[in-house]
């Protein structure tokens, strides 16, 4: 985030489509006066952007990213050959989750959630808080599709009253309790990635899952819950660190092509 209002140098996102090179030819060279006092390079994020300018019609196919396009290539790196020449949908859960459409090593669209903060919030600012636990990194898979089932017939709301229920009630325990709600939640992002990819991103082959163990399970069970024919492969946050190596991956493609 450091090409944010709150890094250290706010700069212009790039739009999309991109690719490794692309984005290296784009890295913005800022001058830090104050602690570094020489020249610092700045990855630029993503944006995309339908037409020239954001309106409230075109609104909901805006979206933006900083920091994850450097994961991207890390992803991609780490994967190899099994994604080469692949249409692939990237899950990178956190605060704001993106899930990116990537094909021939190129970034071609996305979408941005905010499923992490929702949790956040949900898990210490409402009633829901004291039948949850914040800290779990195992999941109740069938819980999780509970939720997920429940969101689709009864919409988000009543599927997040459903736990405070659950508690009154005492029919689940708060690890039952928190696999629903984190099914919920993921439940949001499966459904708009079912809407992409049955209106603009029909070739997907694989979807590629960068998380954690247990939240990457909750999206694995979610994602063959929507479509058993999509091929899901997992890099775990805990085995690799996908922004030191994507990171690698634009300094050895800038240093070649500057040669």
């Amino acid at each position: 985030m450091v090409t944010s209002p709150y890094g250290i140098k706010e700069v212009p996102h790039l739009d999309i489509p991109i690719d490794l090179n692309g984005l290296c030819k784009s890295i913005y060279t800022h001058y830090e006066e104050m602690f570094f006092k020489r020249n610092i390079n700045l990855i630029r994020g993503l944006r995309n952007v339908p037409g020239k300018n954001v309106t409230i019609e075109n609104i909901f196919d805006v979206n933006s990213m900083r920091g994850e396009e450097t994961e991207i290539f890390g992803i991609l790196k780490y994967l190899g050959e099994k994604v080469k020449n692949k249409a692939l949908a990237i899950f990178m859960p956190g605060s704001h989750t993106q899930i990116t459409y990537v094909k021939n090593g190129q970034i071609l669209d996305f979408v941005s959630t905010i499923s992490g903060e929702l949790f956040y919030a949900i898990s210490r600012n409402t009633i829901v808080s004291s039948s949850i636990e914040t800290t779990m990194t195992e999941y109740d898979e069938n819980m999780v599709r509970h939720a997920y089932n429940v969101l689709k017939k009864y919409g988000f709301n009543k599927a997040i009253y459903l736990i405070n229920t659950m508690r009154i009630f005492d029919i689940a325990d708060n690890f039952a309790r928190t696999s629903f709600l984190e099914g919920a939640i993921v439940g949001g992002d499966i459904l708009c990635f079912e809407k992409y990819v049955n209106e603009k991103w029909h070739d997907i082959e694989f979807a590629v899952i960068y998380a954690d163990r247990g939240m990457a399970e909750v999206y694995r069970a979610l994602i063959k819950a929507l479509d058993d024919k999509i091929s899901i492969l997992t890099v775990y946050k805990s085995e690799v660190n996908c922004s030191v190596e994507g990171f690698l991956e634009i300094l050895r493609a800038r240093n070649t092509n500057w040669r």
